[in-house]
């Protein structure tokens, strides 16, 4: 009975696959764009003796790039990455401020060809950050820079092509930068942050041309 159960399943799975369409990947130019929830990780800050905390942000992607096969593309991608300061040294009156990133990244994207609307991917990317703190006058700080730095990321996902033109997806998305420095007001030398990593889960819409 066990295996009978176990052939019933993997029939109705494999039923279930073969009424969705075949389709071949579009071969093209495509741009996309996306929002969603950002988490950013605690960050070492060197002036203090405890970790910079955050509150939950939003990241926005806007990109495009060209699809070289069904199976690779590889694409331009910008936007901004947000969160608002939680907690420093037991001060948690930090109001406006907060630390953003404004990214210029190149991903390199792979893709598994299903010949189904339903196509998981994932990729690596590269570039640089234009990484912003704001600091609203907390503790006698009061001030903002913003910092060009190395940063890299890695994504993972799946999308779902509704028809030759428009596509949906949804996507994990690690993104770090080195480590930013800030001449911010009240402070005699720079304020350095350790690795700046944010994880986030983006939904996307996208557009073959």
């Amino acid at each position: 009975m066990r295996h009978a159960g176990t052939y019933i399943a993997v029939s109705l799975l494999a039923g279930s696959l073969a009424v969705l369409p075949a389709r071949a990947e579009h071969i093209g130019w495509y741009v996309k764009g996306g929002v969603g929830p950002a988490w950013a990780d605690d960050v070492e800050v060197d002036l203090a003796d405890d970790d910079l905390k955050f509150d939950v942000g939003m990241r926005l992607d806007i990109g495009g790039g060209y699809r070289f096969c069904d199976w690779f593309a590889l694409e331009g991608e910008t936007g901004f990455i947000i969160n608002y300061i939680d907690e420093l040294g037991g001060i948690d009156d930090w109001d406006d401020s907060y630390v953003a990133n404004w990214p210029l990244m190149v991903n390199a994207v792979f893709e598994i060809p299903t010949r189904t609307p339903l196509v998981p991917f994932l990729g690596v990317g590269m570039g640089m950050s234009f990484t912003t703190l704001e600091i609203d006058d907390v503790g006698g700080l009061d001030g903002d820079d913003t910092a060009a730095v190395f940063a890299y990321q890695g994504f993972a996902g799946l999308r779902y092509n509704i028809n030759d033109q428009w596509s949906v997806s949804v996507a994990y998305k690690y993104f770090a930068t080195t480590d930013p420095e800030y001449d911010v007001g009240g402070l005699s030398e720079d304020l350095e942050l350790q690795d700046v990593r944010t994880h986030a889960i983006v939904a996307s819409f996208g557009f073959n041309f």
